[in-house]
C-alpha cells in the first residue's frame, strides 16, 4: 500500500518542497518568498488559477514509477 502524507498546515507543504521532498501548488503570495530565496522553483513562469486545492507528491516508489512521473509532468503543463 503506498503511503501518503497529509499536510495540516500550508506552511508545512512549502517546507517539505522547499527542502526536496515533493512538488507545492501553492498560492503566489505565499511561495513568492520562497522563489525569491530560490528554496523553490518554478516549473513555469505561468500561473494556474483555480478555486482548489491542489496537491502532488511522489512517494519513494511512485520515484521508480514512469505513470506516476508522466502524472506530475501532465499536471505541471497546466500551470
Amino acid at each position: 500500500m503506498a503511503s501518503t502524507i497529509d499536510f495540516e498546515n500550508y506552511v508545512y507543504l512549502l517546507e517539505a518542497a522547499a527542502d526536496g521532498r515533493g512538488i507545492a501548488l501553492g498560492a503566489r503570495g505565499l511561495v513568492e518568498r520562497h522563489l525569491d530565496s530560490t528554496r523553490l522553483i518554478p516549473l513555469d513562469d505561468n500561473y494556474f488559477e483555480t478555486d482548489r486545492a491542489l496537491y502532488a507528491a511522489l512517494t519513494e516508489r511512485g520515484e521508480n514509477s514512469m505513470p506516476a512521473r508522466h502524472c506530475l509532468q501532465q499536471l505541471a503543463k497546466l500551470i
